[in-house]
C-alpha cells in the first residue's frame, strides 16, 4: 500500500487486486479530525494496473491532479495518466493521457505552479533493454489540457530515474532532482537536479537553484522532498546553489 497526501487532504493510495481482477488507483477524501465514515472513490478504474500515485491541488478550487503509472495498454506498457478530482472525490473530467508514447514512462511526480495556474508532470521513460532512462516532463493546464511539447529535462547517456519536484512560488521555478547513473551505473549514483523557471507560459532552464553530484562516495539513491544536504558539501555536490 502507497500513500501520498496533500491539500487540501485527498488521500490516494495503491489497491491491489488479485489474479486477473482490474486494479486501480483510489482514494479518500477527509477532514483533518473526521477521518471515519468516509467512503472510498475510484481515481481510475481502467483496465489491468494503475501504480505509484502523486498528487498535486489548486488550493482556491481545490481541485486536485492525481498523477499514475499505467498498464492499461498492455502488462509491460507503462504510461502516465492523470485526472482532476474535486476535494469531494468526484472526477472533474475524464483520464488524461499526460504521457503515452512509445517505450515506457515511470514513476510521475507532480507539482502545482500557483503563478501561472498550471501543473508540471515529470517522469522517467525509456526501456530496461537499451539501458537507457531519461527524465521528461509535461505541462498541464488547471483545466486538464496539455500545454506545450514534452519537455526533456535530463537525457545524458544511461539511467537518469525517480525523479523528485517541488514548486518555488517566490521564485516562479521548479526544482526537479532525480538519481543519476551517467557516470558509471554500477559503480557510483549521485544525486543531480535541474532548476526550471516558469515564465511567459514555457520553461526555461535555470542557471541556478541546481543539485550537483553528492559529494559522499559511493552510491545515492532516490531524492527526497524536505531533506537537506550535508553541513560539509561544497560546491559541485549536494549543496543548492
Amino acid at each position: 500500500m502507497v500513500k501520498r497526501a496533500t491539500a487540501p487532504l485527498i488521500l490516494v493510495w495503491l489497491l491491489a487486486a488479485m489474479a486477473a481482477a482490474a486494479r486501480g488507483a483510489q482514494g479518500t477524501p477527509f477532514s483533518p479530525l473526521v477521518l471515519n465514515g468516509a467512503q472510498d472513490f475510484v481515481v481510475c478504474g481502467a483496465d489491468r494496473s494503475q501504480h505509484k500515485p502523486a498528487v498535486a491541488c489548486e488550493p482556491s478550487s481545490q481541485i486536485c491532479l492525481v498523477v499514475w503509472e499505467d498498464y492499461r495498454a498492455g502488462p509491460y506498457v507503462a504510461d502516465i495518466y492523470g485526472r482532476l478530482i474535486a476535494s469531494d472525490g468526484s472526477p472533474v473530467r475524464q483520464d488524461i493521457p499526460v504521457c503515452a508514447v512509445a517505450d515506457n514512462q515511470y514513476e510521475p511526480e507532480v507539482a502545482y505552479n500557483s503563478s501561472a495556474h498550471e501543473y508540471l508532470v515529470v517522469w522517467y521513460d525509456g526501456r530496461y533493454e537499451d539501458n537507457r532512462f531519461y527524465i521528461r516532463g509535461q505541462r498541464v493546464s488547471a483545466a486538464g489540457a496539455l500545454l506545450g511539447n514534452r519537455i526533456d529535462i535530463a537525457t545524458a547517456t544511461n539511467w537518469q530515474i525517480n525523479p523528485a519536484l517541488a514548486y518555488n512560488s517566490r521564485d516562479n521555478e521548479y526544482l526537479v532532482a532525480w538519481e543519476d547513473g551517467a557516470v558509471n551505473i554500477m559503480a557510483r549514483r549521485n544525486l543531480k537536479g535541474k532548476g526550471i523557471r516558469a515564465r511567459a507560459g514555457a520553461l526555461l532552464f535555470s542557471t541556478r537553484s541546481r543539485v550537483g553530484g553528492c559529494c559522499p562516495t559511493g552510491v545515492q539513491q532516490t531524492p527526497l522532498e524536505g531533506l537537506e544536504p550535508p553541513a560539509n558539501c561544497l560546491e559541485g555536490s549536494c549543496s543548492i546553489r
